[in-house]
């Protein structure tokens, strides 16, 4: 049958097609090539309900549908399974895990500051979403009866959207998790989606119950890296995407809803494989924490030289025009380079780029003993002493409390 005499709009059929023809290929790899636990699992991702949705959303900048190059490239890398990481790198910040090659640990630990702006971002978006469909409702809202079975009480925590009148005049606590469907993944048994449907099982153990004895509706929203939603999460979206059409003429809406909120989910995981770097009068710059593929040589700190990965044109134009000087910002090569410590304060460890060692530590009395030392010079030298001063003086302050004991 031609797309032509098709009833149903367009899109939805190209949308079926593209889905079967995908399917094709991947079963034809899976026949072809001996493919990986990893690689099978991560086919399985990209085949589940949803996960594709991100890639027809139009940019909106004003609607927060747009990446920059570098995001893109790195989402695309985790979806092809293409390595950003050196193996067997530990993490820097837990200190419990190795940074795999396909960035999977940086997208599920916990203590790194991408995991919570994934979740928030995405719960940003997904109130927009509601406050354009004319949909009531509060992010962040205090409810103060939201529990624990562990603990036995209120954790006093709020909710992450409260959707007012949602169900028989009930509010709704719509409680958002995001996880990795590829934690722990073992050779056989593998569902895509099933990581997501277990988040949401634990939060309707964790809170439906004391939602119930307040009056209130739960809804847990629960979704994955790849863009797959838990079955509470596609009612709630299919309910608000009903309400919109209700008050839209056309059918071009239709994927409004799944699509938005699926580059919202795809642009928070870039949000954690990519590094921000800020500063005044200066449009934001992002670099992958992919390996760069660059080198430059002469790279010097102190009595070391030698060469390093180089993060491209596109940051050493945005360092040399802050700086106001030729720069370029590398990364050190550990494949080819080493930086042993002075052997005479620490023995048998390498360090990388900092001044000289591992760590370098200050206490705070002396920090301020010494920024006292230096605003009262200044004052002594009819200089003006502002706040902003004292800020911008800060690493001077730190290097002389430190060579001064």
């Amino acid at each position: 049958m031609g797309i032509n005499n098709c009833t149903e709009p367009k899109t939805k059929v190209l949308k079926t097609l593209a889905n079967a023809l995908f399917s094709k290929i991947a079963q034809s790899l899976g026949e072809a090539f001996d493919l990986s636990p990893r690689q099978k699992a991560v086919f399985e991702c990209l085949k589940g309900p949803h996960a594709q949705e991100f890639l027809t959303v139009i940019p909106i900048e004003g609607l927060g549908q747009c990446m920059s190059a570098v995001e893109y490239r790195t989402i695309l890398k985790y979806r092809l399974m293409i390595p950003m990481y050196p193996e067997d790198e530990t993490c820097p910040i837990c200190r419990k895990a190795c940074m795999d090659k396909y960035g999977e640990h940086a997208v599920h630990c916990k203590e790194l500051p991408g995991f919570k702006y994934r979740h928030d971002w995405v719960r940003d978006v997904l109130g927009d979403i509601l406050r354009r469909a004319g949909i009531s409702a509060k992010k962040e809202a205090p409810v103060n009866f939201l529990t624990d079975p562990m603990e036995g009480r209120s954790t006093l925590r709020p909710a992450d959207l409260l959707v007012f009148g949602w169900a028989g005049g009930k509010h709704a606590c719509v409680d958002l998790t995001g996880v990795s469907p590829l934690v722990g993944l073992k050779e056989n048994g593998f569902v895509a989606g099933l990581a997501a449907r277990k988040a949401e099982s634990k939060k309707v153990d964790k809170h439906a119950k004391a939602c119930a004895e307040n009056q209130h509706v739960f809804i847990p929203f629960a979704f994955d890296t790849f863009g797959s939603l838990a079955p509470e999460a596609i009612n709630f979206l299919t309910r608000v995407q009903r309400v919109i059409h209700s008050n839209c003429s056309t059918p071009r809406g239709q994927g409004f809803v799944f699509g938005r909120l699926g580059f919202a989910i795809q642009k928070g995981l870039a949000a954690q494989l990519v590094a921000l770097v800020r500063a005044p009068g200066m449009a934001e710059l992002k670099i992958s924490l992919a390996k760069p593929g660059l080198r430059s040589d002469g790279v010097s700190v102190w009595e070391w030289s030698g060469s390093a990965l180089d993060e491209g044109d596109e940051a050493a134009k945005w360092f040399t025009d802050f700086l106001g000087k030729p720069s370029r910002l590398v990364r050190f090569n550990e494949e080819s380079e080493t930086r042993p410590t002075d052997p005479h304060y620490a023995t048998g460890f390498n360090v990388k780029f900092p001044d000289a060692f591992p760590y370098l530590l200050i206490s705070e009395v002396s920090t301020m003993d010494v920024r006292g030392l230096v605003c009262g010079l200044m004052q002594i030298m009819n200089q003006s002493v502002t706040e902003n001063d004292k800020q911008n003086r800060l690493g001077l302050v730190g290097w002389l409390a430190f060579y001064s004991g």
